[in-house]
């Protein structure tokens, strides 16, 4: 059933289980909200979602009615998705936008944006220091720039704006690429059938997107996890086309975590990506050092900001990598485990997901590239020191990909818990979303390592009914 047919085809008597779907989903978000369990709101509509399915795995003539509810529940959501965009441009957020706004002036100012003493000079000339808190001066003005010197053409223009100003194009920048990001997801993992789109299935796929665990959380903190997400699709998308290159490079330059990635390429020898990675980082490196200067960029490698940063900023509960977790660990038993055992343990550990994911990866792209590189990202926020709880909003393709490659089960139970226990694992803490989500892309490669090449077999009805001929 096409998307638009089934519009076209909507009747008076539909609005009633619009209406309803509508109605629950206004009923449970009002009863966790009153129970102060709103973060747990998207799950029950997961739950909700999961009934739907039975009812339609049981009946299927109730496929059609079931896709109305499936309407109003989308509504709903859409409509709250519209409200909290809404409000993220109501505040000027002090994590992240001022230290961005802080970095663009250093940038525009002619002086070494790496240098400390130059964010103490601008922070009082701004006045950001009546705005911000004490940690603020700790982790960014005593600190300079975070990021290699190309970031910095990012940041740039805000410095043109004065701070409200700044504040809204760069969080409408933010809310375009998200819902760029949600467009694109969609369009990668759509349904299965050919030529035709699926009502149920592309109407659960929106409601899993749309409730799912830290989607808008980067808004809050005017992150550019949007952009990273956005060139992580394109790249998931393209993985054997050159351009993938330039996406990788262009998310490196924004997140250097993102250089992870580079493992992916080099293990496949991916020649074409690698050198249109390499040749696009040189041209913006060329690019940087004619806007900043050759010593501005020497003395991001002579003097790392790193070496500034408070060490505990890996201690905040924020801070969802590998490393932070050992590190909270070991000074809940200081008296105990020494800080270089617990080194020694992260180096082991590094290494050992590393090359498990490299493992999974070389036998997953023999049936499925996506599977192959998609296990590349739990592995990278993982292991990289800086992962903080609002970068989950990568997983999101990770996620999509669990749901679309469960279809193929005649049973939707297990697909479907698979995906509340992801899911409310996200809500718990982002670390253990990452191993939740690690721990079913291996279940799907080693499924299908072991199993026979699978037999033909003629669809149902509701099968084609629900996923196409």
């Amino acid at each position: 059933m096409r998307l638009n047919n089934f519009f076209d085809k909507l009747k008076f008597a539909d609005l009633i289980w619009i209406a309803i779907g509508s109605m629950v989903t206004i009923f449970l978000y009002f009863l966790n909200r009153q129970a102060d369990t709103k973060h747990l709101f998207g799950l029950s509509v997961l739950i909700f979602l999961a009934i739907l399915y039975t009812i339609v795995f049981y009946k299927e003539k109730e496929v059609d009615r079931v896709n109305k509810l499936l309407l109003g529940i989308s509504t709903v959501l859409v409509l709250q998705f519209l409200n909290v965009l809404y409000k993220s441009y109501l505040r000027v957020n002090e994590w992240d936008f001022m230290a961005f706004y802080l970095f663009a002036h250093s940038g525009l100012s002619g002086s070494n944006f790496y240098d400390p003493s130059l964010y103490h000079s601008l922070f009082h000339e701004l006045n950001l220091d009546t705005l911000v808190s004490t940690s603020f001066v700790r982790d960014i003005v005593d600190v300079g720039f975070w990021y290699p010197p190309p970031s910095m053409l990012l940041f740039m223009p805000l410095g043109w704006f004065d701070l409200n100003t700044g504040f809204f194009l760069w969080q409408s920048i933010i809310v375009l690429f998200l819902i760029a990001d949600i467009v694109l997801v969609i369009t990668i993992f759509k349904p299965y059938a050919k030529g035709k789109s699926n009502t149920l299935y592309l109407f659960s796929l929106l409601i899993l997107i749309l409730i799912f665990p830290g989607l808008t959380k980067t808004l809050l903190f005017s992150q550019t996890n949007t952009l990273l997400l956005f060139f992580l699709l394109l790249t998931v998308k393209n993985q054997n086309h050159w351009s993938a290159g330039v996406y990788l490079c262009l998310m490196i330059f924004i997140k250097p975590l993102a250089v992870i990635f580079g493992l992916y390429f080099l293990y496949f020898r991916n020649w074409k990506a690698l050198l249109s990675s390499a040749a696009t980082g040189i041209l913006i490196v060329l690019l940087t050092v004619l806007v900043f200067g050759g010593e501005i960029f020497y003395s991001y490698f002579s003097s790392l900001p790193t070496s500034r940063m408070n060490d505990c900023i890996f201690l905040e509960d924020i801070n969802t990598s590998l490393n932070s977790v050992l590190l909270r660990f070991q000074a809940t038993n200081i008296q105990t485990i020494s800080l270089t055992s617990i080194k020694t343990v992260l180096y082991s550990v590094t290494i050992l997901f590393t090359a498990v994911s490299i493992y999974l990866a070389h036998y997953a792209r023999k049936s499925s590239a996506q599977l192959s590189i998609l296990l590349f990202v739990p592995l990278t926020l993982i292991i990289y020191p800086g992962t903080l709880s609002h970068y989950s909003i990568l997983l999101l393709p990770v996620a999509l990909f669990i749901f679309k490659e469960f279809q193929e089960y005649k049973n939707p139970f297990f697909p479907l818990t698979s995906l509340f226990v992801l899911y409310l694992s996200g809500v718990s803490n982002l670390f253990y979303f990452n191993i939740i989500a690690f721990m079913l892309l291996s279940y799907f490669v080693i499924s299908t390592k072991q199993a026979s090449p699978p037999t033909p077999r003629i669809r149902s009805t509701i099968e084609k009914k629900v996923f196409g001929t």
